[in-house]
């Protein structure tokens, strides 16, 4: 029996990282039920943690602003903070799950970026542990960003031009990849794990009433932002009015609506203010979903719609994944190369240009033009069968 460990942000807030690790998991041992298959989380946790209220004050996210918009001393905050206590608690845990292994997959969501060196700083270490070891590194349906610094460049090239296997979620991730590493072995092309969601969690018992639902996945302007154009970064309020202005839409369609997040506090913080305000300003009556902590709560949350308009990707994939018609929110690139993969790029819409069109046009679009079940299909038998030649290595 093999030991097959799979690093991700299992343990994640946005628990659409968190579905991507189960979905690997339950993949796997589809694949391989004679191997053992470990999730280890590549911020350090251990589980997910309790629920945090978001906590907000003027100088706080002041003082946010400012490190964010300096890209050079937000990096090296997170470079002191990673050699004076963080790196030493991680090496001991990845060490110890590394121990016995025969592969170790990075597998899944937005890992291949420079979030101001958060993940090249934990992926180079953790595939220094796997080399130490001999252990082979796959790098499984990950995203990558635009840009990286030098130093990003240079923490990733020492891992991922050694890799085993490179796979990559998206067309354009991999035109990315080629760009800034083309040094490394040839990324080849899956899918999003997440899309098999419907299988790997179990379905609940949805009433009559739910069904006729639409859900409305918030994002907070944290995201947003972190990703705006220049010159094009929202305020809370115009942000928050986004969101109204889709409400008020939502209204000809004459279905109840239902708000909701994938579990980030700064998300579901703005869910709570849109809900409010809807009712203060504009007299909307709209629920607002209990936030989720774990993933299969996400899941099954998203079962009950009838159709979703979500700006965060694993939402829209959880939705896909039900046959349930979508409406994507554009904020990165990352959703609009999903939609675009499935043939749907003209069910988006983009938040940055502020008005959110015509959303009950884009409802009725989505709802009639329904992704093929042959493409589902398609796409998790390619995920599946690049898990299958992993495995096939041992």
């Amino acid at each position: 029996m093999a030991k097959i460990v799979i690093a991700g942000r299992t343990y994640s807030s946005n628990l659409g990282d968190g579905i991507i690790a189960e979905c690997l998991q339950y993949l796997f041992a589809q694949v391989a039920p004679e191997h053992e298959i470990q999730l280890l989380d590549l911020g350090g946790l251990e589980t997910w943690l309790p629920l945090q209220p978001q906590l907000f004050s003027r100088r706080r996210n002041y003082l946010k602003r400012v490190l964010l918009g300096n890209k050079t001393i937000y990096s090296s905050i997170t470079l002191l903070r990673w050699y004076a206590s963080a790196r030493r608690r991680c090496v001991l845990q990845w060490d110890a799950a590394l121990s016995g292994a025969s592969l170790l997959v990075i597998g899944g969501g937005q890992l291949l970026m420079d979030n101001h060196l958060r993940f090249p700083l934990r992926i180079h270490t953790l595939g220094k542990l796997a080399q130490q070891r001999s252990i082979p590194t796959h790098f499984l349906a990950c995203g990558v960003n635009r840009t990286w610094s030098p130093l990003a460049r240079r923490l990733f090239r020492s891992i991922v031009t050694q890799a085993a296997s490179i796979s990559v979620r998206d067309s354009e991730s991999q035109k990315r990849l080629l760009q800034l590493l083309p040094q490394a072995p040839l990324p080849t092309q899956t899918f999003d794990p997440a899309i098999w969601a419907a299988e790997c969690y179990p379905r609940v018992d949805i009433a009559e009433s739910q069904v006729r639902t639409v859900g409305i996945g918030v994002i907070g302007l944290k995201a947003v932002n972190a990703h705006a154009p220049a010159g094009q970064k929202f305020t809370e309020e115009a942000l928050l009015q986004f969101w109204l202005d889709i409400l008020i839409q939502i209204q000809r369609s004459q279905l109840p609506c239902e708000l909701f997040t994938n579990g980030a506090a700064d998300d579901y913080a703005l869910a709570e203010k849109v809900r409010q305000e809807a009712y203060v300003r504009l007299g909307i009556n709209c629920s607002l979903a209990p936030r989720p902590y774990r993933p299969v709560d996400l899941v099954q949350q998203i079962q009950t719609y009838r159709t979703v308009i979500a700006a965060r990707l694993h939402a829209n994939l959880i939705a896909l994944s039900h046959g349930i018609p979508t409406v994507g929110i554009v904020w990165d690139n990352k959703v609009a190369a999903l939609y675009h993969d499935i043939n749907k790029s003209h069910c988006c819409l983009n938040i940055y240009d502020r008005d959110p069109v015509d959303i009950y046009a884009l409802l009725q679009a989505s709802s009639e033009q329904v992704v093929s079940p042959q493409i589902l299909v398609d796409f998790r038998a390619q995920i599946r069968a690049t898990i299958q030649s992993i495995v096939m290595t041992l």
